[in-house]
């Protein structure tokens, strides 16, 4: 048999990288690839259509500004007050309060490193476990398992970080039965209105503490809490290390780059990844304020997302809370973008 004029292979491989080439929305220093979507150029002009009909650039910079996205729940965005530097007075005073919790974070965070910051047994702290309610604690997580797979330790740093469920008590006993309680720093997360819950967890963990170290004093155990609470409980934390605030109407969705999400990405990757990776989200918020959707990857995925879900006769009202005073489909899209960029 004759041989081809060609080799079957490497033309194959060539148009396939020729497709990923051409079926890509750019923005800034990242891409979103749709080679292998439903997605074409008909579909895409119908997306921004959809996109200018509803304004969502204009709503998304609302968001960004602060505006309360589930009026019912007076919910706010925290990506105004930690990566724009204008807005109006309020906002101007958050970005100042918000970036000196974030400092503070990174200090406890390098005492933790260094050592200087010790449980109540004089040790170092060999485990962190950061306890979420609700998930509240999920922004925490999927931030560090991302830095993860692309960073190494700080200084050959080893410690166990953990992620735990305290809504859930046997995956929380299952967690306690495999550390050293003398030797964790416990994060309790209570954003989204779980100070019950995490008042309550302490009390059970330090029971237990004393339960088999009787000798320790009480006070001392301070050193292994750290708790993250509204602002309007900042004087209720005398029996924790350090705390982190945040406002009460800012879940815990959409403040996945405040001091407590990034405390154990903090503890572990150092003062230079955290601020890169803020560098990164400021920069992402710029290009998703870009008007033009084969210039916007942010605002591609979302619409496409919806368009997916569509199609598969998924229900998103279900997924999604809508604000009341909006129609109905551009709150969806502004909460899938946020949602898209703060995860």
């Amino acid at each position: 048999m004759n041989s081809l004029p060609f080799d079957l292979e490497e033309d194959r491989a060539d148009l396939f990288q020729k497709r990923i080439d051409e079926c890509a929305i750019r923005g800034g220093d990242y891409a979103y690839y749709y080679s292998q979507t439903e997605a074409d150029r008909s579909l895409i002009f119908k997306f921004q259509e959809l996109a200018n009909y509803h304004q969502l650039i204009y709503k998304f910079r609302q968001l960004l500004e602060g505006r309360a996205f589930f009026p019912d729940a007076n919910r706010k965005s925290l990506h105004h007050a930690l990566r724009n530097d204008g807005g109006s007075p309020t906002i101007r005073i958050q970005t100042e309060f918000y970036r000196g919790e974030r400092l503070n974070c990174i200090e406890f965070a390098s005492k933790v490193r260094n050592g200087s910051a010790r449980s109540f047994c004089g040790e170092r702290f060999a485990s962190l476990v950061q306890i979420g309610f609700g998930g509240s604690s999920a922004s925490s997580e999927l931030i560090f398992e991302a830095l993860s797979g692309c960073c190494k330790p700080i200084g050959g740093l080893s410690l166990n970080v953990i992620f735990a469920n305290g809504a859930d008590e046997d995956h929380f006993n299952r967690i306690l039965d495999g550390i050293a309680l003398d030797k964790t720093l416990f994060v309790f997360d209570s954003r989204g209105g779980f100070d019950c819950n995490a008042a309550q967890l302490r009390e059970r963990i330090a029971s237990v503490i004393l339960k088999y170290r009787p000798d320790v004093d009480e006070a001392s155990l301070k050193n292994n809490f750290v708790l993250i609470s509204p602002v309007s409980k900042a004087a209720e934390v005398s029996a924790y290390a350090t705390s982190f605030f945040i406002d009460e109407n800012i879940s815990e969705t959409y403040s996945s780059f405040s001091a407590g999400s990034l405390f154990p990405s903090a503890v572990v990757f150092g003062q230079d990844v955290v601020n890169t990776l803020l560098e990164g989200a400021k920069s992402m918020d710029n290009d998703s304020l870009n008007g033009n959707i084969l210039e916007n990857p942010a605002m591609f995925a979302a619409l496409y997302a919806f368009f997916e879900n569509h199609q598969k006769d998924k229900n998103m009202a279900i997924i999604v809370p809508f604000a009341q005073e909006l129609s109905l489909l551009a709150p969806l899209v502004q909460h899938l973008m946020m949602n898209g960029n703060c995860r």
